[in-house]
């Protein structure tokens, strides 16, 4: 009886076991031809029950896929022919997110329990990596798709003729696997893999081999542009959207950006009648910067209105006189800004707000005075271009499969409204006559040896005419050079520098000559660096060849019972 008991016993769980439905055994072979389409022919025997393989087997192949960028690869799939046990089979294919779902069996008719072997013939393309020293085909024959586990799988692999197998490896087990459960045998232009223990659901099976370039047609440049286009139709419309934005800031930049032709620029002994430092700065590059701040207080000390002080590594500034008669309106905004709380203020920057505040009201004084009289920047005109850059970000981001394409499209949009904001200012008629003045001006002022200016008739350079104009200096940077023609002028008049202590300003160390030059430069470099540091709110600054893996390459998918 014990022994009874025993036989049944084993016998259910015998007949469980092979009731079961899974696949008993999964053969593949693919045959890699000379135009680089792979022909491939899978014989999938099953076990089938009536619980999840009812009508037959489905199998699913992936055509898209993307890389790290998140554009999309797609390769095309074809199906050539379709058997069960040998004879032709009914199918049927649906296209899904990701690829293809081919149907194997008739819609109307169910299984019977039993075995089955079905083999699908397909053809497949683009699945041929080129690379500089080999070609290779990393391909997942057996996809982590499958819901059954498959007993024993093989692969074989059929290079064009005269391949030489160069370098291969196989992985097997879940994605990610970097090791095999099978063996490799290779020879001439063949390779197989067969599996050394079963495939769980969900388990891979993916492979590498590589053999000589030349063998195999790799498609040309164009071909792949095509073939990339294709498909990732975001790409393309992302460069046409950019293209396109770009012409509408081009057409904006020629209707109002190009600046009137400059004329003869030849050495003028004074700045512009009327135009401060300040200004000059402005007009010379078409743009605020820190030497419009700086030349303005520097003419402001030159006036008496405040002295600057250098004193332990550390600037001060302390207004003189509550008289703004003397300045233009620009240093008057820039001083009732300063020094709305103080007669004294250190350039630190624990005074960035009165600052800051008074960069702003220098900069807007300014633009008052000259704008649109002499220049304008137009910036009304780039509108059209930043509404079409925001609609074309927005569809591309619906169009794109990823963040990554439209994030780099948002960094050259912004380049390029930062390319046009600055080409489409431009200075009126009247401003590019001035333009070149300064031009002149500049020229005077940087020529630090008399004799290339003898002939014109310099006027003399005295204390007063150095101290008037350096501000024009430090406004076009060439303070250097300003202050080495004053230091050459007293050199030359027997005079020694020593003798010249400007009243505006106070720092030079005990028993240390003083030196226009230095003096001058340190005005320009360390006094604008001050300026900008004190501006600043504090904490303000500052697979064949190795790598592959279960699941990698093309191929891929699975299947299931429908």
């Amino acid at each position: 009886m014990k022994y009874l008991i025993a036989f049944f016993v084993t016998l259910f769980y015998v007949t469980i076991t092979f009731s079961q439905e899974r696949i008993i055994s999964y053969d593949t072979h693919i045959k890699v031809e000379e135009s680089g389409d792979l022909l491939v022919r899978e014989d999938i025997t099953v076990q089938a029950e009536g619980q999840q393989i009812k009508r037959g087997i489905f199998r699913t192949f992936p055509t898209k896929y993307k890389d790290k960028m998140g554009t999309r690869f797609q390769v095309d799939f074809e199906v050539v022919e379709v058997l069960k046990d040998g004879s032709n089979e009914p199918f049927f294919t649906e296209k899904q997110n990701n690829g293809v779902v081919v149907y194997i069996g008739d819609k109307n008719k169910f299984l019977t329990s039993g075995t089955y072997t079905y083999s699908l013939i397909y053809k497949t393309t683009r699945q041929i990596g080129f690379f500089e020293d080999y070609d290779e085909l990393y391909f997942n024959a057996i996809g982590g798709d499958w819901a059954f586990t498959i007993e024993k799988a093989t692969v074989l692999v059929e290079l064009p003729e005269g391949a030489e197998i160069l370098q291969l490896d196989a992985f097997s087990g879940f994605e990610g696997t970097t090791t095999c459960d099978c063996e490799l045998v290779s020879g001439d232009n063949r390779l197989k893999i067969e599996t050394t223990r079963a495939l769980n659901p969900r388990e891979q099976l993916t492979f590498a081999v590589a053999w000589p370039k030349g063998i195999v047609k790799e498609p040309t440049t164009a071909e792949k542009w095509m073939y990339f286009f294709k498909s990732n139709f975001h790409v393309l419309f992302s460069l046409g959207g950019l293209l396109f934005v770009f012409l509408v800031y081009y057409r904006a930049w020629k209707k109002v950006g190009v600046d009137p032709p400059k004329g003869t620029i030849f050495p003028q002994f004074d700045p512009p009648e009327g135009f401060s430092p300040a200004d000059c700065a402005v007009l010379h590059r078409l743009q605020f910067s820190q030497r419009a701040v700086s030349s303005a207080i520097v003419n402001m000390a030159v006036k008496g209105h405040i002295k600057i002080t250098y004193n332990k590594k550390k600037y001060t500034l302390k207004r003189i006189t509550d008289d703004y008669s003397m300045l233009t309106d620009e240093e008057k905004a820039l001083s009732q800004a300063l020094f709305v709380n103080h007669k004294i203020i250190d350039l630190d920057n624990k005074y960035h707000k009165v600052f800051s505040k008074g960069r702003t009201n220098t900069y807007n004084s300014i633009k008052k005075k000259l704008k649109p009289t002499y220049f304008s920047f137009n910036y009304n005109h780039l509108g059209k271009g930043i509404l079409a850059s925001v609609i074309l970000v927005v569809i591309a981001f619906i169009l794109s499969p990823s963040a990554a394409i439209p994030i780099l499209l948002i960094i050259l949009l912004v380049a390029l409204v930062i390319v046009f904001t600055y080409l489409i200012k431009a200075p009126t008629v009247l401003g590019r006559k001035i333009m070149d003045d300064i031009e002149g001006f500049k020229m005077y002022l940087s020529v630090a040896e008399q004799k290339q200016l003898d002939s014109l008739h310099e006027p003399e350079l005295t204390v007063e005419r150095f101290e008037a104009l350096l501000p024009y200096a430090i406004a076009l940077g060439v303070e250097n050079q300003w202050g080495k023609k004053f230091e050459n002028s007293l050199t030359k008049s027997l005079q020694e520098t020593k003798s010249y202590n400007p009243s505006w300003y106070s720092g030079a160390a005990a028993g240390m000559a003083f030196s226009p030059a230095r003096f001058s430069s340190d005005m320009g470099r360390s006094f604008s660096s001050a300026i900008s540091s004190a501006s600043s709110p504090p904490g303000s600054s500052s697979g064949s060849g190795g790598g592959g893996s279960s699941g990698g390459g093309g191929g891929g998918g699975g299947g299931g019972g429908w």
